[in-house]
């Protein structure tokens, strides 16, 4: 029998594309899935939007939070979720059809998550294509938690919380790290001490992922020196105490 996969999405104020996103999970190759949309406190009628596609689909659950950021709903996705394994989708990006399945033929015993690539796109105002490539993870196969890590830090890994499987179990018990501070690449943070606190990690090459970037979007601006600073200050904060509590150093 096919172990149950929770899609989850955190969404604030994405009411005029939110329908679209939820359109292609809902053609997933893959049978046993659920998904999770959280309306991270929105100022728009997402709320609205979510309610109706959930009352429409048994598969689907809405969620209401105020709004906590990405990170917050993510968590609280996680929290409700009810299958095996977790993958975050954002509001305004693409799952292909065969994403799911893609992912999970390479669960094996002993594997706590499992990473694929994207297919990133970038868009100027004008909505004209300006960047259109698959990311190549530089280090495939079954590796150990510290050896992801390092890869995200290095970007030799894709960072982002979207194209993986999370075993839910590591969710449940990982403490994620809530700070509003960190307003941009929350997501290598968490992956980095996601990174220091599971064992063995399947990564692939396989694209799983249709990563859209327009203006606007967290990923669009450069972002400013003291927040890399702020950010890299609080994964060696959160690496030095996961395996401090598991007795490595």
């Amino acid at each position: 029998m096919e172990e149950k996969v929770s899609i989850v999405i955190p969404a604030y104020n994405a009411a005029t594309f939110i329908e679209r996103t939820v359109e292609k999970i809902k053609k997933q190759s893959y049978a046993n899935w659920e998904l999770l949309i959280v309306n991270d406190g929105s100022k728009d009628n997402t709320g609205t939007v979510i309610d109706n596609i959930a009352n429409a689909d048994e598969r689907i659950v809405a969620l209401h939070q105020e709004n906590g950021g990405e990170i917050s709903a993510r968590r609280t996705g996680a929290i409700h979720a009810s299958g095996k394994w977790v993958t975050f989708v954002d509001a305004d990006d693409m799952l292909p059809e065969t994403a799911i399945a893609s992912l999970i033929k390479y669960n094996q015993t002993g594997i706590d998550m499992i990473v694929g690539t994207m297919h990133v796109q970038n868009f100027k105002p004008t909505g004209e294509k300006f960047e259109d490539y698959v990311y190549q993870n530089q280090k495939t196969g079954i590796i150990n938690g510290t050896e992801f890590a390092c890869g995200v830090l290095t970007s030799h890994i894709q960072m982002s919380a979207c194209g993986k499987l999370y075993k839910k179990s590591i969710l449940d018990s990982f403490p994620w790290c809530l700070d509003r501070q960190i307003k941009q690449n929350p997501d290598l943070l968490m992956n980095v001490g996601i990174g220091a606190y599971i064992n063995q990690v399947y990564v692939t090459n396989e694209p799983v992922y249709e990563y859209l970037i327009h203006e606007g979007s967290a990923s669009s601006g450069v972002m400013p020196f003291v927040n890399w600073m702020r950010l890299f200050d609080a994964a060696d904060k959160y690496i030095k105490k996961l395996y401090s509590a598991r007795k490595i150093i």
